[in-house]
């Protein structure tokens, strides 16, 4: 028995999270679209109940996507975990904007696009070291 259903672009999935997930990365990944047409899915449990959305990014939100807000936790993070900081030089800059708008709250680049991804590594080193310092590291 499956745990959840998603139905994207017409066709419903079943599965864990992480196959929703990835069903609605690979989908959209192929249509080739942007974030205002390929939309949100809602992800349902077992009895049909929404439990959930799929957003853009492939994350898996709880509530539906009007209610998303930057304190929420993932259900399912479909990232890796965070490199160590000499790893953010091998991130493009979609990667560097997802890193920083989990952990900061906002994709730099998209507010101010003449950032270039060499200043948001930096910025992102910054923060890191900033909390390890704080951490006692």
């Amino acid at each position: 028995m499956t745990d959840f259903t998603a139905t994207i672009r017409g066709t419903t999935f079943a599965g864990t999270l992480a196959d929703l997930s990835q069903a609605y990365s690979r989908l959209r990944d192929e249509s080739g679209e942007g974030m205002s047409t390929f939309r949100a899915a809602i992800v349902r449990d077992r009895r049909g109940h929404a439990s959930g959305h799929i957003s853009y990014n492939g994350r898996i939100w709880p509530g539906f996507p009007h209610e998303w807000h930057s304190a929420l936790t993932p259900l399912f993070d479909n990232r890796d975990p965070t490199p160590p900081i000499d790893g953010f030089t091998d991130l493009d800059s979609v990667a560097l904007n997802d890193w920083y708008e989990q952990h900061i709250g906002y994709r730099p680049q998209q507010n101010d696009p003449s950032i270039s991804d060499d200043e948001l590594r930096a910025m992102i080193r910054s923060y890191v070291e900033e909390a390890d310092h704080a951490m006692g590291g």
